[in-house]
């Protein structure tokens, strides 16, 4: 009787166990192709996960594309491998429409799954930033747009949304921008467009139908009703349940509610602990305590982002220390900064003045890294330069609106002594002061003349926000009257933002100026400062609040919008295949061995060339048989411009001197000196600097 008990409890684990083989494959067999069960069977997929790993990974590498991306899918979210999410990046640019929708839509809920992860996220994003440029069909374009900003907002995905629903000739294909617009929150710049989408009998005018509901709902809700009992029943149980209490923080909890909070109204409310409250305060007044240097992310040949010295500011730790311009830090107080958020590496860079932090840096001059330590101080940044250029063309570069930069601009101006055009570069400036802008309009517009209109749809602020702010006469007269009638161009473009484009649409508006570049980012709010005594017991924290929007002197909203320049000139940059080559000719270390190799022997000659090579690369020592060397696709010409660079980086370190601008290479900036060569009536023919202009 036993022996039959056992015999059968074996079969039956047997027949469970061959049963389960069986559900597995069949599972397997039903994502082989795209259905209309797809997802429900990659869930059934998900959920016989345990045990069935080798079977996955085996199937995964022989796959159809359907089958490749179920599998990838459930790996990636069990197992978090980047492995699995290359994968699925790679079908996000397959050539099937509908492979390429369902791995989009996959990556979206990945993304999700992996907020925290910043190594997954930042290697999907950058990819999907390149997928966006590459892309020719207007609804790839618009889906990969789309998922780049599931997590957080892309400016080169938001913008490319907005361009598809303004400018594309498909319907389908404005419906589904305006559409992801509103969901990004521009609501308000579709909405007309979505009232009308709303009629329709379709799926797109369902979609649009519910997010009106949804927004006249939220609208009328009430704002008085404040029921806190919820959040506190939450923390009363995870203090009694969760395993592990110590780790429970109740202030840092509240902090975060706060945050989240404040962040579901737009993107630019926020709420502030104390020591950000002073880092935005000190980034506005143009100072900080940290290392002194700008710095972003550049890739190794491995794809691999490191923090990256693009240019120290002169006599601050880290000049003085000895890094230079394309020189990396790897690790800071201990910590390895690959495929980090620039954000967050800036963050542990600042400080406190006196205090120390350890870095370390590797260096084509040095055979191995080097551990420095640097004693933060204060770091005053130059906000605002000028030079003369050929021609007598005065040109103004402003980094930011910081509070009293009206003043810089006006001593910058009286510097340059009488030029016969300006040209004014708010390229790259994200705003800042409101009132330091309508200091600079009063320079180059008469008194009392309109800048921008404030406006706010809250009742009970309403009357004391919105306002008209006009030129002020406090200005010098002599000053004043000398810039009222000089010709003025603005550069902008897509990262010009705020206070930059308050002062572009001013002066568009009332004629007196030619905006020339790309359009403007389109932030159109302003907000205020309002600080929270002891929100925690202890220190004061702050609410940064979007309390009205932004509209020019001819009622034109910025929010969403922009400002559209009166010539449009995209910038130079190179297509994907050749910024490829070029990253690999640059990760391979062989401009700075070049560099390093003749720089010294031909400074006085690096020093012109800096200035102006005549795109002549035979100008440069040993460039024929560098160019050999190198065994690229590139031009001679594509790595002349590299190498000018590099050498313009090292005479900027020599001389300890900044190249302000490069007319030679800046085709935007080249546009800026024709217009006012054209509007001096003078033959750009007859200097000869300018020579190396294409007409």
């Amino acid at each position: 009787m036993k022996k039959l008990i056992v015999e059968s409890c074996l079969l039956l684990c047997f027949t469970s166990a061959w049963l389960t083989a069986i559900d597995q494959d069949d599972t397997l067999s039903n994502v082989e192709n795209y259905s209309e069960n797809y997802w429900n069977y990659v869930y059934d997929l998900e959920a016989t996960y345990n045990g069935k790993q080798k079977i996955l990974k085996e199937a995964a590498n022989q796959s159809t594309p359907f089958k490749k991306l179920a599998i990838s899918y459930v790996l990636a979210k069990k197992e978090g491998d980047i492995n699995y999410f290359d994968t699925i990046l790679s079908l996000c640019s397959n050539k099937d429409d509908l492979v390429q929708e369902q791995s989009c839509n996959a990556l979206s809920l990945l993304l999700r799954h992996t907020k925290k992860n910043k190594e997954i996220q930042t290697i999907c994003f950058g990819y999907l930033d390149n997928l966006i440029d590459s892309e020719k069909s207007e609804s790839r374009k618009l889906r990969v747009a789309k998922t780049r900003n599931e997590v957080s907002l892309s400016i080169k995905a938001s913008d490319t949304i907005s361009n598809l629903f303004e400018n594309s000739k498909s319907k389908l294909v404005r419906d589904d921008a305006a559409l992801a617009l509103a969901e990004m929150g521009s609501f308000d710049n579709v909405k007309g467009y979505l009232y009308q989408l709303a009629r329709e009998p379709t799926v797109y005018g369902k979609l649009a139908q519910k997010i009106i509901d949804l927004k006249k709902t939220k609208s009328t809700e009430g704002h008085n009703r404040y029921n806190f009992e919820p959040l506190e029943k939450l923390i009363e149980k995870l203090i009694t349940f969760y395993y592990k209490p110590s780790d429970i923080n109740i202030d840092d909890l509240i902090v975060k509610a706060m945050k989240t909070v404040a962040a579901e109204l737009d993107p630019y409310t926020v709420f502030f602990t104390k020591d950000e409250l002073k880092g935005f305060k000190d980034a506005i007044h143009g100072k900080y305590g940290g290392i002194g240097a700008f710095v972003s992310l550049r890739k190794d040949k491995a794809g691999n982002s490191w923090l990256t010295i693009d240019e120290p500011i002169s006599g601050s730790p880290c000049f003085k220390a000895g890094i230079k311009n394309g020189d990396k830090i790897i690790e800071i107080n201990g910590q390895i900064t690959v495929n980090m958020e620039l954000e967050e590496l800036i963050s542990k860079l600042k400080g406190d003045p006196g205090t120390e932090v350890k870095v370390k840096v590797v260096s084509p001059r040095w055979e191995k890294p080097k551990e420095i330590t640097l004693i933060r101080s204060v770091i005053n940044i130059t906000l605002c330069n000028s030079t003369k250029l050929p021609g007598d063309i005065g040109y103004i570069q402003l980094r930011t609106f910081s509070v009293g930069c009206d003043k810089l601009v006006r001593n910058e101006l009286e510097n340059l002594g009488p030029v016969k055009g300006l040209i004014f570069d708010l390229r790259g400036n994200t705003g800042g002061d409101l009132m330091a802008t309508i200091g600079i309009a009063g320079i180059f517009l008469p008194d009392d003349k309109v800048v921008i209109e404030q406006r706010s749809e809250n009742e009970k602020t309403k009357n004391s926000i919105s306002e008209t702010l006009k030129t002020r006469s406090n200005n010098k007269n002599e000053l004043k009257n000398k810039c009222l009638d000089i010709p003025l161009v603005i550069l902008i473009d897509g990262a010009s933002a705020s206070a930059s484009e308050v002062l572009s649409g001013a002066l568009k508006d009332h004629k007196r100026a030619v905006l020339i570049g790309e359009k403007t980012f389109g932030k159109g709010s302003v907000q205020h400062i309002l600080e929270l005594d002891n929100y925690d017991n202890e220190d004061k924290g702050a609410l940064k609040v979007t309390i009205a929007r932004w509209f020019t002197p001819s009622g034109q909203t910025i929010h969403g919008t922009g400002i559209t320049p009166d010539i449009v000139i995209p910038r130079n940059e190179p297509d994907l295949l050749k910024s490829l080559l070029i990253d690999k000719v640059v990760s391979s270390g062989a401009f700075a061995k070049y560099t390093e190799k003749y720089f010294d022997k031909n400074k006085m000659l690096f020093i012109k060339l800096a200035e102006s090579d005549e795109k002549k690369p035979l100008l440069y020592p040993g460039f024929a048989e560098f160019y050999v060397s190198l065994k690229t696709q590139l031009s001679q010409d594509d790595i002349r411009e590299v190498l000018r660079f590099n050498i313009r980086q090292r005479v900027q370190d020599d001389t300890e001197k900044r190249f302000i601008c490069d007319y030679e290479e800046d085709i935007q900036l080249q546009s800026a000196i024709k217009e006012l060569m054209k509007h001096c009536k003078v033959d750009i023919k007859n200097i000869p600097q300018y020579s190396v202009m294409s007409d």
